[in-house]
């Protein structure tokens, strides 16, 4: 009986079995590559290109693709990431998307400057008929 109550199970006396091959040498550890970044860009360039009617969104959106691009083209470099063409991509996507988005955004601000006055529905307010007294 063991300390809390259960029977042991039953014991192998020692130096029986197999024995495990001498000198065997671990296996290797192959750290996998960190596509992250590179994938990260691809996705955002692409949503900046994609959105860019929304000029402030697709601006931001190509701005992180830029980054994220950056770092991703810096870490295959650096053999860290296998996917320095897709951050290439991302930073190419990007780079475009931001140009539409200011582009989008300078459409939109011509847009509200060259509007002239908000009243241009053609027809005169209420207030400006001549309204003559009755009863005269």
């Amino acid at each position: 009986m063991t300390a809390y109550g259960h029977p042991g199970g039953p014991s192998v006396p020692q130096g029986y079995g197999y024995p495990g091959y001498p000198g065997q040498a671990p296996y290797p550890v192959h750290d996998r590559p960190s596509n992250g970044f590179g994938v990260t860009s691809l996705v955002l360039g692409i949503l900046a290109v994609v959105g860019c009617s929304a000029a402030v969104f697709a601006t931001a959106l190509g701005i992180g693709a830029v980054v994220f691009g950056a770092l991703g083209k810096g870490k295959a470099n650096r053999g860290e990431s296998t996917n320095g063409g897709m951050a290439l991509a991302g930073i190419i996507l990007g780079a475009v998307g931001i140009v539409l988005g200011a582009l989008m955004t300078v459409v939109v601000l011509i847009g509200l400057m060259d509007r002239g006055p908000l009243d241009d529905s053609g027809y005169d307010a209420p207030s400006s008929v001549l309204q003559i007294p009755s009863g005269t």
